[in-house]
């Protein structure tokens, strides 16, 4: 049908609404990706038999629950009972898992009565809902609203997103590192340091926002330069803050304040300073060549070309992030096999493929679309017992 001359077409139209409203347009393509995880479980469920065996276990009657696997099982575990040591390092504990994630579950579990499971779901569930609305509203000043919703879209997309959906701690750790640098765009030192220390509880890797705020005070923050280290100072102990108090916890229960470091060995196996030193120099952790050793290199790719662009709060961030798991679980015997999982905290690099994507609609969509069927094929594995990241 032909348009009365001046008058816009449909999608014209509808584009135009997206952009005035790059947070909405972000969280109705993020409830797009959550179509495609159901669909996922789904077929899973229908078409591709679940593994069976010892440790391996289903809870729960709806199908989101498929989506508590693995490590979920850990943190329902700490829900429910507490934390536990291992009888020597080498065996399994679940003192190696952050605190914040449960606690805010069994809080909410004993607010409203929700079963355990079902609280680290939907704590889960809103922390990620949180971050899209979040990484959007950070970038939308700085780039504008198109790559705002673009970066959204691949982060939503992105294959491993399914443990957005899952119990696990990075779309708490997200929303909470999202939320400093939104904190720090607008100058609320105080409120960012306050959300990386509440990070700084849900997974290791928070510390990189933690050095990304320090940093970006010390470096090009206003008064004079002791001023500068002072402030610098004060924000980075209460940025770290949610760490030294599990670490003041587990010295006082434990007797070790690193006891969550050294039940590391259970999974990495026991590796001497040295050794780990060498380990990373010499790329140890990249050389079996598997799935996250290729995504751990593709993100460095990617954030590297986008430094030209980002921020350099946001590319210090993002090195160290990946930086963190390298060094540590990287040079152990698990190697970097939980990459693909452990990028999704790495925001700058879905801003940097927006800002590569921003004038290719068609190579947009056909990544977008690739990272849509990744996602079903990772969503089922995943819901079946099968490994995912």
């Amino acid at each position: 049908m032909a348009h009365p001359a001046g008058e816009p077409s449909l999608p014209a139209r509808i584009g135009a609404l997206a952009l005035a409203h790059p947070v909405a347009t972000a969280l109705l393509v993020f409830a797009a990706s959550r179509v495609v995880v159901w669909l996922g479980v789904i077929f899973a469920d229908v078409v591709i038999a679940p593994r069976t065996g010892p440790g391996l276990w289903n809870v729960g009657e709806y199908w989101f629950h498929r989506l508590l696997r693995w490590d979920a099982g850990w943190y329902m575990r700490i829900v429910n009972q507490g934390y536990r040591v291992g009888a020597t390092p080498q065996a399994e504990g679940s003192i190696v898992f952050f605190p914040l994630l449960p606690l805010l579950a069994r809080g909410l579990s004993g607010l409203t009565g929700l079963r355990g499971f079902d609280a680290l779901l939907v704590v889960a569930n809103l922390a990620s809902v949180a971050s899209i609305g979040l990484l959007a509203a950070l970038v939308r000043p700085v780039f504008g609203p198109k790559v705002a919703i673009l970066s959204a879209a691949i982060l939503a997309f992105t294959p491993t997103s399914v443990f957005l959906s899952s119990a696990y701690t990075e779309p708490v750790t997200l929303a909470l590192v999202l939320a400093m640098f939104l904190a720090l765009q607008r100058g609320w030192l105080w409120a960012a340091a306050l959300a990386a220390g509440l990070a700084s509880a849900a997974r290791l890797t928070a510390v990189a926002a933690t050095a990304a705020l320090v940093a970006q005070v010390v470096l090009a923050g206003a008064g004079s330069a002791p001023r500068r280290l002072l402030l610098g100072a004060a924000l980075g102990l209460v940025g770290i803050s949610g760490l030294l108090a599990f670490m003041a916890w587990q010295a006082s229960v434990f007797g070790d304040p690193l006891a969550f470091m050294r039940g590391q060995e259970a999974w990495s196996g026991r590796i001497d300073a040295g050794e780990r030193l060498w380990r990373m120099v010499t790329l140890w952790p990249l050389r079996s060549l598997n799935p996250g050793a290729a995504c751990f290199l593709a993100y460095t790719v990617v954030l590297a070309i986008g430094a030209r662009k980002l921020p350099w709060s946001w590319t210090l961030y993002g090195a160290l992030t990946l930086a963190i798991p390298y060094a540590t679980v990287g040079t152990g015997v698990a190697g970097l096999g939980s990459m693909p999982r452990f990028v999704l905290t790495v925001f700058p690099a879905a801003v940097a493929a927006a800002l590569l994507l921003e004038h290719r609609p068609r190579l947009t969509l056909a990544v977008l679309a690739a990272g849509a069927i990744g996602l079903f094929i990772a969503t089922a594995r995943f819901s079946g017992w099968h490994w995912a990241g």
